[in-house]
């Protein structure tokens, strides 16, 4: 969409440091290679704006403390972690120059958006150096911008080689905090003594900022993990409906040494995040991989996670036979590979909001998720409540308007990619029979009801007009906030911890009349959760009464079950309140004869379910706990 999104950040990524190299140029004694107390002996040109009369003003500046927070939509970035940050950075603040600081005064800034800057470096001495390497660290984030780096060899008369960086950076993306790029310009640099590189940042939103800029020699072993895939479908799913969800892993690998590497390994890991247990690993080998070379890695094994509740981490990591200059870039963070098992939740977003969204231009929308139920659960469970966040902007509040909620089942028809899916349509919640309507509720925001808050809403059939919608195993289903009229001014929060490959969050635009199923990116993940319970209570095809006893009740810290079953049996055993709000689950293979315990000391007294599902049938009991 060629619009521009207004929107609150932040932003969180893995930090590392690089190794000591033969440096030609710069360093951390050098204040022209860290910006220490200023640009120093660098210069800056504005190139052009929006406004012509303001080109002059699209200037590079230099910051004290790493960040360019005087943005309008800088909201909560930190700033550039690069070595020598607490020294100061220089940036290029598209944000700042386009509003001035003042949230929706789009165009009137000191230099309207678009617009082009150049940052220019002092003469770089190059002499005796065969092969010269430009390394410098970022923090880049993108609306509709290009940066680039410009090599000259004649001292700045002329600059005949040009770098394009950071174009995997998708819309409202970023490179994150520390991000370091390394670019071979030894053809234009190589035993030069009037070297001369210029940074230039041209387009609309939101920022660029450089430090630590060197000249160095070839680093001899550095493999870099570059994008990965992140398997699960949503960031948290019930442990009842992830077993369906087999994870494919892929990464891309970078070979951005001067030498070839031998035996590169390329190992996935899922490591359960409360114990650091390995619950999963894989590995591919690579006899070798050249010098300069950048190489996707595809996994032959699909995992079924059969998971319990918990936090889980996915693990790419990289290893070869020679040492590697800089190992920290081998391996992912842990938020970036970061999934969640849950007793009863869906979610696409790690713990809220970083940031708020909408259409620019103020079209009525939609935005929501895509969740997906298991195809082989044993038990029946219904959609019981959406969660969502929003925000009416700075200086604005929420009370008086509303959204409504609506729960809709992708037809069996659709693809699984979604191919045939008509995106098109000026009936979106039906979309040319693609969708068929479940559920609804509308919420009215009151006056107790802040700005990226947590709102809760009941998911009412939509027949029936009720609480709950009963879910079917193995759809897929769309869960929506809808914004008309003067509701359409409300920012949707969105989570941009990290990237989802597939279709994950949607968004629908009432003036093009189209649905996009990127959403705003692969980075945004709409805050729209989804709790699920049990259907019922009631055993419609009860097991024999010996299968499944408790004991003692009433109970105060633990309940014991005793299982038994004439021959190996697939369960799972369910614990739930009273109301049958799924509280804990427990999936078990090869049950026979034995007993199992649960700990019920975090639970207040009452009547809760402890029930057990096979394929054969079910037995519930109810319990009571008294403290």
């Amino acid at each position: 969409m060629n619009r521009l999104f207004t929107l609150l950040f932040f932003f969180c990524m893995a930090t590392f440091t690089l190794s000591a190299q033969d440096i030609i140029w710069g360093g951390e004694n050098d204040p022209n290679s860290t910006f220490a107390g200023g640009l120093n002996d660098w210069t800056t040109v504005g190139v052009s704006s929006a406004e012509p009369d303001s080109a002059a003003n699209a200037v590079w500046v230099w910051s004290a403390n790493g960040s360019l927070s005087n943005g309008a939509y800088w909201g909560n970035n930190s700033a550039i972690q690069s070595p020598t940050g607490s020294n100061g950075a220089a940036g290029f603040n598209s944000d700042f120059l386009d509003n001035g600081g003042t949230a929706g005064a789009f165009g009137l800034g000191l230099a309207p958006g678009p617009q082009t800057g150049e940052l220019i470096s002092p003469i770089m001495d190059c002499s005796g150096n065969a092969a010269v390497f430009l390394r410098f660290h970022q923090y880049f984030r993108n609306y509709q911008a290009t940066t680039s780096v410009a090599v000259s060899g004649d001292g700045g008369v002329t600059y005949d080689t040009t770098f394009v960086l950071n174009e995997e950076v998708a819309l409202n993306a970023s490179t994150g905090a520390l991000s370091i790029q390394l670019i071979d310009i030894t053809s234009v640099a190589a035993n030069n003594p009037n070297v001369r590189i210029k940074f230039i940042f041209e387009g609309n939103y939101y920022f660029w900022l450089i430090d630590d800029v060197e000249l160095i020699t070839p680093p001899p072993h550095d493999l870099v993990l570059g994008d990965f895939f992140y398997p699960a479908s949503a960031f948290a799913q019930p442990a009842s409906q992830i077993a369906a969800d087999s994870f494919g892993f892929s990464c891309d690998i970078i070979n951005r040494s001067g030498e070839l590497s031998n035996n590169v390994t390329v190992d996935v890991s899922v490591i359960r995040a409360s114990n650091n247990a390995v619950v999963y690993t894989d590995q591919v080998v690579l006899e070798q991989l050249l010098p300069g070379v950048d190489t996707s890695i595809v996994f032959d094994n699909l995992w079924a996670p059969n998971l319990s509740v918990g936090d889980y981490i996915i693990r790419y990591e990289l290893g070869a036979d020679e040492e590697d200059v800089n190992p920290t870039d081998n391996a992912n963070g842990n938020t970036e590979g970061l999934f969640r098992v849950t007793s009863a939740l869906y979610s696409m977003d790690d713990n809220g909001a970083t940031i708020g969204l909408r259409p620019g231009g103020n079209p009525d929308y939609i935005i929501g998720n895509v969740y997906r139920t298991s195809p082989i659960s044993t038990e029946s469970y219904k959609a019981v409540k959406a969660t969502f966040q929003a925000t009416a902007g700075t200086g604005q509040q929420l009370s008086g308007k509303s959204v409504n909620i609506w729960f809709l089942e992708v037809t069996d028809d659709v693809d699984p990619n979604f191919n045939n899916f008509e995106t098109e349509t000026d009936q979106p919640l039906i979309a040319e029979g693609g969708l068929n309507i479940l559920g609804f509720n509308t919420y009215n925001f009151g006056p107790s009801d802040d700005n990226f808050g947590i709102f809760n809403i009941d998911i009412l059939d939509f027949d029936l007009v009720e609480p709950g919608v009963q879910l079917q195993p193995g759809k897929r289903y769309f869960l929506l906030a809808e914004y008309l009229g003067d509701n359409n001014t409300i920012f949707h929060g969105i989570d941009e911890r990290r990237k989802f490959f597939f279709i994950s969050t949607v968004l629908y635009d009432y003036g093009d009349q189209t649905w996009f199923l990127g959403g705003f990116g692969e980075e945004s993940s709409a805050v729209m959760r989804m709790t699920i319970e049990l259907s019922t209570a009631v055993d419609n095809l009860p097991l024999e009464d010996d299968a499944f006893t408790i004991f003692p009740n009433p109970t105060a810290d633990f309940i014991q079950a005793q299982v038994n079953f004439e021959k190996p049996t697939a369960a799972v055993i369910t614990l739930a309140d009273n109301n049958g709000r799924v509280l804990d689950i427990d999936e078990r293979n090869g049950l026979l004869n034995e007993t199992l315990q649960y700990n019920l000391s975090s639970y207040a007294s009452g009547t809760y379910i402890l029930r057990i599902a096979t394929e054969e049938g079910t037995k519930t009991h109810r319990f009571v706990i008294q403290k």
